[in-house]
This record gives structure tokens, sequence and C-alpha cells, in this order.
């Protein structure tokens, strides 16, 4: 009867060692998760961000026709996407240079008062309307 319940309380005890060192797995996975969970939303509220800038931009280049304004505002939305993409991996890091290329384009219309500038200008925004979509998958 002693050896029956010396052996119950070791395998209660492994039990217990055992269940313990299960939660500490799950919880740092729960941790890692959350957090990778957090940069994701991050990463869309800045790329969300950015598109709302370009449209405004869009909006205001629609109204006055101002192509210094709209040029000026275009340089300082490169600017931040050049910083959030310089921190971004795989795809997306790989869309900077397309995005690059037709930021400069754009520049160009603007400088020579292009009428495509507006085109231009939309076909950025839809390039990030792709990469926020990319990155929900």
């Amino acid at each position: 009867m002693w050896l029956a319940l010396v052996l119950a309380l070791a395998a209660l005890g492994l039990a217990w060692i055992s269940y313990n060192r299960t939660g500490i797995d799950l919880e740092k996975k729960l941790q890692v998760q959350m957090r990778e969970g957090y940069e994701e939303l991050q990463r869309e509220l800045a790329l969300a961000e950015i598109r709302t800038e370009l449209a405004l931009i869009q909006t205001g280049y629609q109204a006055t026709e101002d192509y210094q304004a709209a040029l000026e505002q275009a340089q300082a939305v490169r600017k931040e996407i050049n910083e959030f993409y310089k921190e971004a991996q795989g795809q997306t890091k790989e869309e900077l240079p397309r995005l690059n290329q037709e930021f400069d384009k754009l520049e160009q219309d603007l400088r020579q008062q292009s009428a495509n500038s507006l085109e231009q200008l939309e076909k950025i925004i839809e390039l990030m309307q792709q990469d926020l979509k990319t990155a929900e998958k």
C-alpha cells in the first residue's frame, strides 16, 4: 500500500512537472504570436497612413493643380516610404525599387507640369494598395 502511494505521488509529481513545462512553452509561443501580430498591425497601419497621405496629395493636386506643392509633398512621402521599407523584409522589401522608380516618374511629371502627374500618382497609390493586400496574406 505504501509503495502504491509513493508511486502515485511520483506519477503526480511527473505530471505536474510536465504540465508546467508545457505551460511555459505555450506562454512563450503566445508571447511570440502576440508580438508578431502587433508588429504586423503596426506595419499595416503605417502603409495605410502612407496611402492616406498620397490620397491627400492627389486631392489637393486635383483641386489646385499646384505642381510645386504636390512635388514637395510627394518627396516627403517618398522619404517616409523609404524609411518604412528599409526595415521591411521579404516580398515587401522587393517592392521598394519599383516604388522608387514610380516616384521618379511622378517627380519628373510634376516638374514638367505634365498632365500625366495625376495618373502616375494613382499608379503609386494602386501599388501601395497591392502591397497592403500582399501583407494581409
